[in-house]
């Protein structure tokens, strides 16, 4: 082929794949840059009719995060969107894909995996595998002694645990990379102690507060409620996800999550999903747990992630950016709508009232989670 290779300044590399130009095809080619492992579909696939019509795009107008009204017709072709679809009463009523990505193509979730992963945990509660108010050390006994000793599961859930620790994606003074270089998502740049996920998570130390008292958004938290869900089962995780949540939902595509140099599975943002996946998950929310004729998610853990939860969020630094917000059981929650949130443009939403779904998936530049700075 053609220039390929190519020249050392344009290669992807695990230094530079979530950044700026190269994050425009490592998003959608993750497993060729860090390790994954496989979450097959199986079974019937949940078809997604396509509604006659349709939403026309020109008639969407929506200001940006600079200012400037738009329409989304004029603003989608000149944006880092990669995929966008609107679901109306279950029908697909806009679908658009740019960047050179597919129906089939798996993209990168970030963030958007932490509620995935909540459905996962919600089935294993249902079935009494998992115990909310359990402590997390009932599961993974090692990190007694460590910040998490004395957190419940719930507290996983909500994001509430009380850690010394800041997650600042562009501060290089809060040291997320060694976050990253655990989870296998980046290179050690020099003094790194944790070489994978269970060895961070033993470093966490605590401060001076009751556990659940205030909200704390800690990506880690999400990676050990994934290691709950396998300790609890004996099962690794891409074959519990398939088992219990893939295969049931009627996915059309296999699934992808990274996992780090031991072989667990970054949950907390590792996942890659085709656009109409992501459809099929937030319509699965919207239909209270139920995907066409098969209840998969308990109706009440989906009630459960509606319910505000807003003290430990008002005592936080959050809620100056999301006032009126809330967080539970790890999905946003705020003007009436459910968010399943990444940063770079990832984007799951779930409004009832007009029973819609909208999707984005993006390469933004910035770690950003408003799709609105994706121009």
């Amino acid at each position: 082929m053609e220039g390929f290779p190519p020249p050392p300044e344009q290669r992807v590399t695990l230094d530079n794949w979530q950044l700026p130009p190269f994050n425009r095809w490592s998003f959608q080619h993750v497993g060729e840059v860090v390790h994954t492992a496989r979450i097959p579909r199986s079974g019937p696939v949940w078809e997604l009719p396509t509604a006659s019509g349709g939403l026309d795009p020109s008639t969407v107008g929506f200001t940006t995060a600079t200012g400037e009204e738009t329409t989304l017709a004029d603003w989608l072709p000149g944006s880092f969107t990669d995929g966008l679809l609107v679901l109306r009463d279950g029908r697909v009523v806009f679908e658009a894909y740019q960047n050179n990505m597919r129906p089939e193509s798996l993209h990168l979730s970030m963030s958007v995996g932490k509620s995935l992963t909540s459905l996962l945990t919600g089935i294993l509660v249902d079935r009494g595998d998992v115990t909310l108010d359990a402590p997390v050390t009932r599961y993974v006994p090692e990190l007694e002694g460590t910040g998490y000793a004395g957190a419940t599961v719930q507290h996983l859930l909500d994001m509430s645990v009380a850690l010394d620790y800041v997650e600042d994606y562009t501060d290089p003074a809060a040291e997320f990379w060694r976050v990253d270089y655990a989870c296998g998502f980046g290179p050690d740049r020099g003094g790194a102690t944790a070489h994978c996920l269970i060895d961070l998570l033993l470093e966490f130390r605590g401060v001076d507060r009751p556990h659940g008292e205030v909200f704390l958004y800690c990506s880690p938290d999400t990676d050990l409620l994934g290691i709950v869900c396998e300790r609890a089962t004996g099962t690794r995780f891409a074959d519990l996800f398939a088992r219990e949540l893939w295969g049931p939902l009627g996915a059309e595509w296999d699934a992808d999550v990274v996992v780090d140099p031991a072989g667990t599975a970054v949950v907390d943002g590792g996942f890659s999903v085709a656009l109409r996946d992501y459809g099929r998950v937030g319509q699965l929310v919207l239909n209270n747990g139920i995907a066409g004729d098969r209840r998969v998610v308990p109706e009440w853990w989906i009630e459960e992630a509606w319910r505000p939860n807003l003290e430990p969020f008002a005592r936080s630094d959050a809620a100056e950016l999301t006032p009126g917000g809330s967080y539970h059981n790890k999905w946003w929650q705020f003007d009436g709508r459910l968010h399943a949130w990444g940063i770079h443009g990832q984007l799951v939403v779930v409004h009832r009232e007009s029973a819609t779904v909208v999707v984005f998936t993006s390469s933004g530049p910035i770690p950003d989670d408003d799709v609105s700075v994706l121009t």
